[in-house]
C-alpha cells in the first residue's frame, strides 16, 4: 500500500492509501474511530479497480466499483454496488445419480469456533450488476449469463438474490447438447442455494428437431420434450 494514515484523536483518518489487490488495484478512503470501552466505529470506502475475486460459486468475479464498510457494533455492515465484467462459475450440479447436487442445493458451510466468531463480524449488502460475460461451465451448462443481484447474508456464507438470464450456451441432457434459446435464472433464498428456473433450448437428433423445456428448482425438476 501507499498513502497516508492520519491521527487525530482516536480516529485513524485514510488518505490517497492504494495498493494491490487480488489481481487488479483498490483505493482506500474514510476512517476508523477507536476509543477504550467500545467497539471500533468504522466509516470506510474502498473502491475496486479489476479485482479477481472469489465468491461462492464461482470461482472467480472480475469486479469494479464501490465497497463501503461501516457500523458501530456487530455485524459491521459490507455493502456498495459493485459491477462484474467476467466470472466464472464450474461448480457442479448434478450428483452421480443425476439428481441435483447436495453442495449445491443446500450449501452451507459448517461455522464452529472461530470461524463462527469471524462470520458475525461482517454483514453483506451489495448490489451487483452484470451486463454479460458471467460463464458457467458444468455438467448441466456451457453457458453465458447477465445478472442483476444483490449479495447478502454474512462474508463466510454469502448468499445471492435476484435474477440471471441465459445470453446464449448450451444445456446437456442425455448425452446430447441443446441450444439455450431463452431462459431465466431467479435466485430467492437466503438459506440454500436453489434457485428456480425456466429454461428452452432445441436440438436436431437424427433428423428429428427437439423441443427442451426445463423449469421449477434445481432439486425438483420438470422436463418437457416435443
Amino acid at each position: 500500500f501507499k498513502g497516508t494514515v492520519g491521527v487525530k484523536k482516536n480516529v485513524f483518518q485514510f488518505q490517497d492509501l492504494e495498493g494491490r489487490f487480488a489481481g487488479g488495484r483498490l483505493q482506500v478512503g474514510g476512517g476508523v474511530d477507536l476509543a477504550p470501552g467500545r467497539l471500533p466505529r468504522l466509516d470506510v470506502k474502498v473502491a475496486l479497480l479489476d479485482s479477481r475475486i472469489a465468491v461462492y460459486p464461482f470461482t472467480y468475479a472480475q469486479t469494479r466499483g464501490t465497497v463501503t464498510l461501516k457500523g458501530d457494533r456487530l455485524p459491521y455492515e459490507i455493502g456498495g454496488k459493485v459491477l462484474v465484467s467476467q466470472a466464472l462459475s464450474r461448480e457442479k450440479i448434478l450428483d452421480r445419480k443425476g439428481g441435483a447436487s447436495r453442495r449445491v442445493t443446500k450449501f452451507s458451510p459448517e461455522t464452529s469456533g472461530s470461524r463462527a466468531r469471524e462470520s458475525s463480524w461482517f454483514s453483506l449488502a451489495v448490489q451487483v450488476e452484470a451486463p454479460s460475460g458471467i460463464l458457467v461451465k458444468n455438467d448441466l451448462f456451457d453457458a453465458e449469463l447477465k445478472a442483476k443481484v444483490d449479495l447478502v447474508n454474512t462474508v463466510d456464507t454469502p448468499r445471492i438474490l435476484g435474477k440471471a438470464e441465459t445470453l446464449r450456451g448450451r444445456l446437456f441432457f442425455k448425452n446430447h447438447a441443446f441450444q439455450l434459446e431463452s431462459g431465466e435464472i431467479e435466485f430467492n433464498s437466503r438459506t440454500v442455494l436453489n434457485p428456480k428456473f425456466d429454461l428452452n433450448a432445441k436440438a436436431e437428433v437424427k433428423n428429428t428437431r427437439i423441443t427442451l423445456a426445463v423449469s421449477g428448482e434445481l432439486d425438483k425438476m420438470k422436463i418437457g420434450l416435443s
